[in-house]
């Protein structure tokens, strides 16, 4: 439930500046020219997107070694124009790198534009995905895949993940469109079934597969 981190020369990237976002700051807005990509060291930022229909916004969230800003229309057409907001979710940093030099960039080295081409797929899919799970009704599968992709590792080894304890059940009840009543039953349900605990540094993971198994769909329970 992740997107792809795309491996990049550190060599590139030192030319620019490293910039600060705290929490809740806007890093680009739907409809306006994007001058910058971002690519982020560290925190966790949404990409904030309409449906089809126009009628809700889903997340998409970003982690450290990912680039923000680069959608299919950038890649494809050449547009400049963000389909949606990109906002930090927690204090974030990330190299600012103009939309011009990236585009240079990416045409030299091909490998680079593959790997960015399959992050920008699998973010289109992930939106069709939690879509798809809406239009079915299923919250189970949209609270754990919201859980699913901020999960952070707590430790260096990447066997232990937790989501940070800024990601209360009202800002996730919030993100995800679901009222609070709904993931806090979930979470709960979530919680009797071993699968996560709370913690003082926020909701520790301790069942990941089985986590991500209910974020497809394959897996429901009851929750009411």
């Amino acid at each position: 439930m992740r997107n792809c981190e795309v491996k990049i020369d550190p060599d590139f990237l030192a030319k620019y500046p490293v910039v600060t976002f705290e929490r809740g700051a806007i890093l680009f807005q739907k409809g306006k020219e994007l001058k910058y990509i971002y690519y982020l060291t560290e925190g966790i930022c949404a990409g904030m997107d309409l449906m089809v229909n126009g009628s809700h916004v889903f997340p998409l969230f970003y982690h450290e070694g990912e680039f923000m800003g680069v959608a299919k229309e950038l890649l494809m057409t050449g547009s400049n124009i963000p389909m949606g907001n990109c906002v930090a979710k927690t204090k974030a940093t990330a190299y600012k790198v103009p939309v011009e030099d990236f585009r240079i960039y990416i045409r030299q080295y091909p490998e680079v534009y593959q790997e960015v081409a399959k992050s920008v797929i699998n973010s289109q899919h992930e939106m069709l995905h939690i879509a798809h799970m809406r239009i079915r009704g299923n919250s189970v599968a949209i609270v754990c895949n919201c859980l699913a992709a901020l999960m952070r590792p707590l430790w260096r080894d990447k066997k232990d993940y937790y989501v940070p304890s800024v990601f209360t059940i009202t800002d996730i009840s919030a993100n995800i469109q679901l009222h609070r009543v709904t993931v806090s039953r979930i979470m709960k349900r979530l919680t009797e079934a071993g699968i996560i605990e709370k913690k003082s540094y926020g909701w520790k993971i301790l069942n990941a597969n089985l986590l991500e198994e209910y974020a497809s769909g394959e897996k429901l329970f009851e929750y009411e």
